[in-house]
């Protein structure tokens, strides 16, 4: 396998300087490995990658933090929430990038973010477990005027019904400060959700909002049919979609008849009836025993096999068929071989 020769030198040990006499500085060798194309990669070192048991635990101490004014400072996060406890690090999300062609990352780094994206989250990791139970109390505050939605990281937010309601046919420049400003009214407000598109950040028409009180969720409904930049806004109870467990999981094989392994309806059908076809073709008929000798004689040698399964041609239509044919030729032969008339003078 050849190796690059810029990852040649690289890989040599040399002796510095600095270092006192019978020490060698020890750099690590890059390691390559060779594709199937015969092209050579170097294997970044897996060292950073976390167990499971170790994601599990960082994510204990992280939090979510949601609809941050994209034009706000990084220091100014940091000087909020570093209240509650040392942060570790700070990590800036949901960017949509300016040019389609600019990946997420550098969109996020550069803060060359989309016009019409006027949000962005965070995820912030502490240091202690304890510090994310106070940075909690952040939810529902307003940061340079957007509503922040603060949540723990990778863990399921069971909904209460009787507090929590669904929106429809929202517009697609929907913000969720205006589902705040609007909602606010009925009750207090646990927090608010938009459901928005991965690559554009626009609305999807669809939200959820989570009241901390059942009457909150229960006057919002009375907003059902609410023109809403010219689109009536649908205002509905959330229901809890329950697992469906006549659909097989993801990975599992679905069951199926051992007869039919696939195919239309239709196909399956015909193919039933083909089989019961063959299934009556392959029976042996009752046949007549014969009460002379002579009749066993007249019957042709397929007609005496019991083994035949085809069908066979009847004896009578055959020979019909042969008086007719031999007839024709008579009349032929006749008309040929008789005397042409005189002609007539």
């Amino acid at each position: 396998m050849a190796i690059p020769k810029g990852a040649q030198k690289a890989g040599k040990v040399q002796p510095a300087k600095a270092i006192k006499e019978g020490q060698v500085k020890k750099n690590k060798q890059p390691k390559f490995k060779q594709t199937p194309k015969g092209k050579v990669q170097l294997v970044h070192d897996k060292k950073n990658v976390l167990s499971p048991e170790e994601k599990a635990e960082v994510d204990k101490r992280s939090i979510y933090v949601g609809n941050v004014p994209k034009d706000i400072k990084e220091a100014r996060i940091k000087s909020e929430f570093s209240k509650f406890g040392p942060i570790e690090s700070l990590r800036i999300r949901g960017v949509v990038p300016e040019s389609p062609k600019m990946s997420y990352k550098t969109a996020a780094i550069k803060r060359k973010i989309h016009q019409k994206c006027t949000s962005i989250c965070v995820f912030i990791v502490y240091k202690a477990e304890e510090s994310v139970v106070k940075a909690l109390a952040m939810n529902g505050k307003q940061l340079e005027g957007f509503y922040l939605r603060v949540d723990r990281v990778n863990q399921e937010k069971k909904r209460d019904p009787k507090k929590s309601i669904f929106l429809g046919n929202l517009p697609f420049d929907t913000e969720d400060n205006e589902l705040w400003e609007m909602f606010l009214k009925c009750g207090k407000i646990e927090d608010v959700r938009t459901v928005r598109d991965r690559m554009t950040g626009s609305c999807r028409g669809i939200a959820y909002i989570n009241f901390k009180t059942e009457d909150g969720a229960t006057l919002a409904l009375n907003l059902n049919g609410t023109e809403f930049r010219k689109r009536e806004m649908r205002v509905q109870r959330y229901q809890q979609q329950q697992p469906n467990q006549s659909k097989p999981k993801f990975g599992n094989k679905r069951p199926h008849n051992s007869k039919h392994q696939g195919g239309s309806p239709k196909k399956n059908k015909k193919n039933d009836a083909g089989e019961n076809e063959t299934v009556k073709f392959q029976g042996k008929k009752k046949e007549k025993k014969p009460q002379n000798s002579s009749e066993a004689a007249k019957k042709s040698p397929a007609q005496s096999d019991e083994s035949f399964q085809g069908q066979t041609v009847d004896a009578k239509k055959k020979g019909k068929k042969a008086n007719k044919f031999e007839k024709k030729k008579k009349n032929m032969a006749g008309k040929l071989m008789s005397k042409p008339k005189k002609p007539i003078s």
